[in-house]
C-alpha cells in the first residue's frame, strides 16, 4: 500500500534461494552477483522473502540462523535484516480433549485452509492453515475474539485445531512468530510447540 492505497503498479525481485557451501564463499558471491543483475533498476531487493515451501531450512522460506556465511555475505553486499522471527514445530498425536469446536473453511488452490472457532454454538477465533504436504502443515496466524483473552480459550481452540489436523493425516505442524512477540511465544510454547532457532529475511535498498 502506498499512502493508505492499495497499489497494483509495485513489483519488487525477490531472491528466494541462495544456498552454498561455507568453504566455497566465491561460489556464493557469484551467485548473489547473478541473481542482482536480474533485478534490472529496481530499488528494493528482497531475500528469503516471507513465503511458504521455498527452503528446505525454514518452511514459510526464510533463511535459519544457522547459515551463517549465508547471512554474512547477504549483509556485506548491502542487505539489510527485514524480519527476524522465532520458528516453531511440534508432532501431533490426535489425543487432544476439548469442548472447542472446528469450522473448517474452503481449501484454496494454494492450500490455504480458514478455521472458525467456536465454544458453546457461539464463535470465539479463529486461523489460517497452510498445508506444506500432506502430512505437514504450517499456522500463518490464529486469534481469539478480544473478550475472551486471557481466559483459555486460545488453548482450547489451539487442541481443537491439532486434533484437526491429526485426522486430516497431518503429523507436523509448524508456525512462527515475531522475535519481539513474547505473548505469541509464550502461547507457543505453552501448548506444545518447541522452538526451533532464529530465521529471517532480508532487504536492500539500493541495488550494488
Amino acid at each position: 500500500m502506498i499512502g493508505g492505497e492499495i497499489s497494483s503498479d509495485v513489483s519488487y525481485p525477490v531472491i528466494r534461494n541462495l544456498y552454498f557451501r561455507e568453504d566455497r564463499a566465491d561460489a556464493g558471491e557469484l551467485l548473489l552477483r547473478e541473481a542482482m543483475k536480474c533485478s534490472g533498476e529496481n530499488e528494493r531487493v528482497y531475500a528469503f522473502f516471507h513465503y511458504f515451501g521455498m527452503s528446505c531450512f525454514a518452511r514459510h522460506g526464510k533463511l535459519f540462523e544457522a547459515n551463517t556465511h549465508i547471512d554474512t555475505l547477504l549483509r556485506q553486499s548491502g542487505f539489510e535484516v527485514e524480519h527476524e522471527n522465532v520458528y516453531y514445530s511440534t508432532l501431533l498425536s490426535g489425543d487432544e480433549n476439548t469442548d472447542a469446536v472446528i469450522a473448517p473453511g474452503d481449501l484454496t488452490e494454494g492450500a490455504q485452509q480458514c478455521v472458525d472457532f467456536s465454544i458453546d454454538g457461539t464463535q470465539v477465533g479463529g486461523c489460517q492453515v497452510h498445508y506444506v504436504n500432506d502430512t505437514t502443515a504450517y499456522l500463518r496466524w490464529i486469534y481469539v475474539n478480544g473478550d475472551m483473552v486471557g481466559k483459555g480459550v486460545g488453548t482450547r481452540c489451539m487442541k481443537a485445531l491439532r486434533r484437526f489436523l491429526y485426522e486430516r493425516g497431518v503429523r507436523r505442524f509448524d508456525t512462527d512468530t515475531a522475535v519481539r512477540n513474547l505473548v505469541a511465544q509464550h502461547y507457543y510454547e505453552k501448548n506444545g510447540f518447541t522452538r526451533q532457532g532464529i530465521t529471517r529475511s532480508y532487504y536492500t535498498k539500493e541495488v550494488n
